[in-house]
């Protein structure tokens, strides 16, 4: 039985990464800052994953998130991969934004990518698999994603590093931009 961890896993794109992963019958840790949206993800997935653990815990906390991870590979065992899906779209101009609004966009769409791997890499197989979800803001600014730009971009420069890094162990990380 494979482990995968899923960020942002409640609703969007990380919930549809989780219901795939568990019509493949992959054991999931779900992580999502909402308690609600995890307790309907947890309800629905049981019935076709392997299993399913959930914890209510923002990506930002780095010691909480490394917690839920190991309770998780406690369940679960070891953990095969990672689908990091998270981002906070923060509405404003790169000259509107202030510094906290933008520091907290990429507190959460890089740095708690970042904690989640750091995580995940302890109680992971060789070889990890990470998938990093991007935005075509990465590429492609507009004048009210100044923060998800950066944030993504950064997001996809500390992915390709990471790919180096894990390759060496056979692993792999990859990022794709959904529009």
């Amino acid at each position: 039985m494979s482990h995968y961890v899923v960020t942002g896993a409640s609703a969007g794109i990380g919930l549809e990464t989780a219901r795939w992963l568990a019509v493949e019958g992959h054991a999931l840790t779900l992580i999502a800052r909402g308690a609600a949206g995890l307790h309907r993800a947890v309800q629905e997935l049981a019935v076709t994953s392997s299993g399913v653990a959930s914890f209510a815990c923002d990506v930002r906390h780095a010691d909480d998130l490394a917690e839920a991870i190991w309770l998780g590979s406690e369940a679960h065992g070891a953990v095969d991969g990672l689908a990091a899906v998270v981002g906070s779209l923060v509405h404003g101009s790169a000259t509107e934004l202030s510094p906290d609004s933008f520091a907290d966009s990429i507190a959460v769409t890089l740095l708690g990518v970042v904690n989640a791997v750091s995580a995940c890499l302890p109680v992971a197989v060789d070889p990890f698999s990470v998938v990093g979800v991007s935005s075509i803001a990465a590429r492609r600014p507009t004048r009210e994603t100044a923060a998800l730009t950066a944030g993504k971009a950064g997001l996809e420069g500390y992915i390709e590093a990471l790919s180096i890094d894990l390759s060496a162990r056979g692993g792999r990380a990859n990022t794709v931009r959904p529009r």
